[in-house]
């Protein structure tokens, strides 16, 4: 199968109505939407919590690991994507200075 850009789908009547119903089904703003909106807060925030109560670096890259789903899908969820920005993207990277173990650093 090739892929088309979605535009290009917008031609066909059927797949438009399908797009249509999907777009329905995952936009935010409708009742299933936002239901839908609400598990992925919950379960986000239950995963924020597991890795603070661990002693873990909360990143949004670990919580999507653990969810499960893409950054990007994610993100279509406003709420979800508030709270995910609150954190880092990732680990910061090892320091490259090494810590002072006398009280004079050279």
């Amino acid at each position: 199968m090739v892929a088309l850009p979605p535009q290009y789908l917008d031609q066909y009547p059927r797949a438009k109505a399908l797009l249509n119903r999907l777009k329905r089904r995952y936009d935010c703003k409708t009742a299933s939407g936002a239901r839908r909106e609400q598990i992925f807060l919950e379960q986000v925030e239950q995963i924020i919590k597991g890795l603070e109560i661990a002693g873990s670096l909360v990143t949004q890259e670990h919580i999507v690991q653990i969810v499960g789903l893409s950054r990007q899908w994610l993100f279509l969820h406003p709420r979800v994507k508030a709270r995910l920005q609150q954190f880092p993207l990732r680990q910061p990277a090892a320091r490259r200075y090494r810590s002072c173990v006398s009280e004079k650093c050279y």
